[in-house]
């Protein structure tokens, strides 16, 4: 959330980036409270690292299309 208060988007970049984030912080939060310890097939860690590529993919897309379009 501080990368995309730091970013200079447009507001409704920001109003539905900080609404995903958010959803996506708390999917984070709750894999991290059921994860098991031990670190082989562990399902949850591949989640966590899914959303957070997603995470990053959206933020470097609305990015760019936000300073195409100014």
């Amino acid at each position: 959330l501080l990368l995309v208060n730091y970013m200079k988007l447009k507001d409704a970049f920001k109003v539905s980036l900080y609404f995903i984030n958010v959803i996506c912080g708390l999917i984070e939060y709750i894999i991290g409270l059921v994860v098991e310890r031990n670190m082989p097939n562990n399902w949850y860690y591949v989640v966590l690292i899914i959303v957070l590529a997603f995470q990053s993919v959206l933020l470097t897309a609305t990015n760019i299309t936000s300073k195409k379009i100014s």
